[in-house]
C-alpha cells in the first residue's frame, strides 16, 4: 500500500478568505508533535497569504484542528486581517480579483506518483493577463534547499508566492483517504509543486468578474 504510517498528530488548517462579494476556503494537513508546533505553522502560512491577497480581500479566519471524531478548532487570530498586497509603488492603489480566472491551479506531485491539483486564489489582477502570471514562476521541488525567506521579505508578488509554495511544500503533507478520524492515517511528503496557469473559481461565492 503506497504511503507511509503516521507517527505524529494529524492536523487540518483551514483557512477562509472572503471579502463582500469573494469568498474562499483553503485545507492543508500537516504532521506535528504538540499543539504549539500546529499553532506555528498555521500562523507562519496564513502570515504569508497575508502578501498574496488583494488589499480589497482579508483573511477572515484561521485555525488549526487535531484530526479526531469532536471538533477542536483553534483559532489564531495573528494572522487575520486585509491582505497585504498593494498595486504601484510610489502611490499604491487597492487591487482586486476581477479577472474572470480568478485562481491559480497548482498540481501537487508526491513521493508515491500521485499529482492532486488544488486552486489557490484570489490572484491579484495586476501579477496576471488573462490565462497566466506576468511572470512565469518555476516548479518548487523538495526538499527546498537553503533557508525559506520569512514572510514579508520578498521584493515582488512572485518571491512571496514563491516562498508561499515552498513553506507550504516543506510544512505541509499528503494525506490517503480512507483513515478514520483520530485513527491511523497513511500520508506522503511533496515531492515537486507547479503552478498550471490560471482558472475560474468554481463552487461556493463567485469572484468578482
Amino acid at each position: 500500500m503506497p504511503g507511509t504510517p503516521g507517527t505524529g498528530t494529524l492536523y487540518s488548517l483551514n483557512y477562509k478568505i472572503n471579502s463582500d462579494d469573494l469568498g474562499f476556503n483553503f485545507k492543508l494537513w500537516i504532521q506535528q508533535t504538540t499543539d504549539a508546533a500546529a499553532r506555528a505553522i498555521c500562523n507562519q502560512l496564513g502570515q504569508r497569504m497575508l502578501y498574496l491577497l488583494p488589499s480589497a480581500c482579508e483573511l477572515q479566519y484561521a485555525a488549526y484542528s487535531k484530526d479526531g471524531p469532536n471538533r477542536d478548532a483553534r483559532i489564531v487570530n495573528d494572522c487575520c486581517g486585509a491582505g497585504k498586497y498593494l498595486q504601484g509603488i510610489t502611490t499604491p492603489v487597492p487591487t482586486y480579483p476581477d479577472n474572470s480566472k480568478s485562481c491559480v491551479l497548482l498540481r501537487f506531485e508526491q513521493t508515491d506518483g500521485n499529482a492532486p491539483s488544488r486552486k489557490w486564489g484570489p490572484v491579484p489582477d495586476g501579477v496576471c493577463t488573462a490565462d497566466a502570471f506576468s511572470t512565469a514562476v518555476p516548479d518548487v521541488v523538495f526538499p527546498v534547499v537553503g533557508a525559506i525567506p520569512a514572510p514579508g521579505a520578498g521584493t515582488t508578488y512572485f518571491d512571496e508566492f514563491t516562498a508561499f509554495l515552498k513553506d507550504v511544500g516543506t510544512n505541509t503533507i499528503h494525506l490517503y483517504n480512507g483513515h478514520i478520524p483520530g485513527g491511523a492515517f497513511l500520508w506522503s511528503a511533496w515531492t515537486v509543486i507547479s503552478v498550471r496557469g490560471l482558472r475560474a473559481k468554481k463552487g461556493g461565492r463567485a469572484f468578482r468578474v
